[in-house]
């Protein structure tokens, strides 16, 4: 994946461990920073198309249909966006640890997707230059991208190994008597939606420094990594006002966010 990744971050010195006179830099501070960036994936993925057979049977006359349902998600944009909502960093003599969670899109017709990550970096100084080598790893969820639905009212389905039943139950929690309360919903349709979980690794170097013992200004650049992949279909019932999830479909791997980042 080409993948640009511009942070342009003001990030505030929360806590500093020793005085510093002002020419010098902090070594122990957290830092708090947001920030936004553009992934430039060759190989996202083409949207995934689904066809298969289901029967459905009505609950009064008792008689059985075959049908076909196919569906397919938008496209896998070629360039995608991405940001950081939150992202702390904790750094402590030359080691800085960081935590962060923000937003990515790159399917069409999914809105914002999340991602988390963490990373490690071990920071040397050449004066106020800071040369920090790091790796960050990341799990960026897709989905849900939905793919169609199944007249779901007043029939039984029977599809990919699994039931949907005309009605189905439902558990809530009630507050006040701390009791779990199960109640029956008459069925609508049946939701194909599509998800995606990929977790990357990305081995970067970023220079920096601090500005004014305030601020932190930086650039950095790696190469994202690919480990894994899970995607899946979820069956999911909807009716009244809740919904229920009678399957999951597992799916092989799908496109891929890894590739040089900057």
């Amino acid at each position: 994946m080409k993948y640009l990744n511009l942070f342009p971050v003001l990030l505030l010195l929360t806590q500093q461990a020793d005085a510093q006179p002002p020419a010098s830099q902090p070594t122990s501070y957290w830092m708090l920073s947001a920030g936004f960036g553009m992934l430039f994936p060759p190989k996202p993925g083409s949207p995934l198309t689904t066809s298969f057979q289901y029967t459905s049977t009505s609950v009064t006359t008792g008689a059985t249909t075959t049908q076909t349902f196919t569906g397919k998600t938008g496209a896998f944009h070629p360039t995608a966006f991405a940001g950081d909502m939150l992202h702390a960093t904790c750094v402590f003599n030359h080691n800085s640890i960081n935590l962060g969670a923000g937003y990515n899109a790159d399917i069409s017709g999914t809105g914002l997707n999340s991602y988390i990550k963490a990373g490690y970096g071990y920071i040397f100084r050449f004066g106020r230059l800071q040369v920090q080598p790091s790796v960050d790893f990341y799990a960026m969820l897709d989905g849900p991208a939905n793919l169609g639905s199944i007249d779901n009212s007043g029939v039984n389905l029977s599809l990919l190994g699994y039931s949907a039943h005309a009605q189905f139950y439902s558990t809530s929690f009630d507050a006040t008597t701390f009791q779990s309360e199960a109640h029956t919903y008459n069925a609508d349709n049946l939701e194909i939606d599509y998800y995606r979980i990929s977790y990357l690794a990305e081995p970067k170097l970023v220079l920096g420094t601090i500005l004014w013992r305030k601020m932190y200004i930086g650039v950095e650049g790696g190469w994202l990594l690919q480990m894994a992949q899970a995607g899946r279909f979820d069956l999911r019932q909807n009716g009244g006002g809740t919904s229920n999830v009678v399957g999951k479909v597992y799916l092989s791997d799908h496109g891929s966010l890894g590739g040089p980042g900057v």
